[in-house]
């Protein structure tokens, strides 16, 4: 079975670090994950967080290292990505999907139905992920959000333009 692992992760921008307790539902994290006494990268498309709600709890989601970039693409065709604004990340710029319906009807729905989808579905032990970063993945044509580097950009050429205007209009009076 061919690896995606790295075709994935040059779709990946804006690595964060971040904790467990900020994961949701939608984001794309690039964990080290131990097993067996060793560590590996896994990138992962978060589907439930942290299930029971324990630190001994249970990360469920989808190993882009076995699922070609096209079949993850048909989620973002049909759910939107958005920025993260939740109390516990909105600081943090954080893009995901927008998963709105229940995990258990995402599943069936989703992924079930899918067998490239169905392969990558994985559980992690909570106790064993070693690092968490939460990154900015790269849609393609359905992609909403811009890197957060873009959006600084923007940001920043929309406040140069705000005070060019107001100095036009200073002068002008």
């Amino acid at each position: 079975m061919p690896s995606y692992y790295n075709i994935h992760l040059k779709k990946t921008t804006d690595p964060t670090p971040i904790p467990k307790t900020k994961l949701e539902r939608g984001m794309v994290i690039q964990i080290k994950y131990k097993k067996d006494n060793k560590s590996k990268p896994y990138l992962v498309f978060v589907l439930q967080p942290q299930w029971p709600n324990t630190v001994e709890g249970k990360l469920h989601g989808l190993s882009l290292d076995v699922i070609p970039p096209n079949k993850l693409l048909k989620i973002a065709d049909i759910y939107d990505e958005v920025l993260s604004n939740s109390k516990k990340v909105r600081k943090l710029d954080l893009a995901k999907i927008k998963i709105d319906e229940s995990s258990k009807l995402f599943y069936t729905s989703e992924i079930k139905t899918e067998k490239q989808l169905k392969n990558g579905y994985r559980t992690f032990n909570l106790m064993d992920i070693e690092s968490i970063k939460a990154v900015n993945y790269n849609w393609g044509k359905y992609d909403k959000i811009a890197s957060s580097n873009e959006r600084r950009k923007d940001e920043r050429k929309k406040q140069m333009e705000e005070e060019a205007r107001e100095r036009k209009e200073m002068d002008n009076q």
